[in-house]
């Protein structure tokens, strides 16, 4: 499948890179899924082509979890400054304990998160099962309790684009 969360993800991450870059920002990167990866912010056009070639690399492999990249990579990312989570927010146990952590060191957290059970409702011709409606209803909550920790979360529905999501972005 062309379009799916993880490639909406790294598309959303490449463009509001060039945007933030552009304007003087530096930008940096945490991925993680085999191992936790650690782009340090950089700025101008070397560290947006860096940035871009470590989003090359990203890849749904491996067992780490939100709260543990959030755990390794709290050292390199200065209080107080903006983090952006691009998650369809499944399949993580411990998403809540990740944003808590983000949220709790006063970082201003913005979710992004293409839902991944949308995107399977598609596949499947958008049958509403059973099994659909649990993991909606769950995914709803959980998108309500990230709110209550003071997250900003634009649920990015499959029918919208990437320009869509970075003009949500900037509301």
């Amino acid at each position: 499948m062309v379009d799916n969360p993880l490639e909406r993800s790294i598309r959303l991450c490449a463009s509001l890179s060039s945007l933030l870059i552009s304007g003087t920002n530096r930008v940096g990167l945490i991925r993680y899924g085999s191992t936790v990866s650690v782009f340090k912010p950089e700025g101008g056009s070397t560290g947006f082509n860096n940035l871009l070639h470590t989003l090359t690399q990203v890849e749904p492999a491996g067992y780490n979890t939100l709260a543990s990249a959030v755990h390794y990579s709290l050292p390199y990312i200065p209080p107080e400054t903006p983090v952006i989570v691009l998650s369809p927010l499944s399949l993580d146990p411990s998403i809540k304990e990740g944003m808590k952590s983000l949220v709790a060191r006063g970082h201003p957290v913005l979710v992004v998160t293409p839902s991944g059970i949308e995107f399977e409702r598609m596949i499947t011709g958008g049958k509403i099962t059973p099994k659909y409606i649990l993991k909606r209803i769950g995914r709803a909550n959980l998108i309500r309790e990230i709110r209550a920790m003071g997250a900003r979360v634009i649920d990015w529905p499959p029918g919208k684009d990437v320009e869509w999501a970075l003009r949500e972005v900037w509301e």
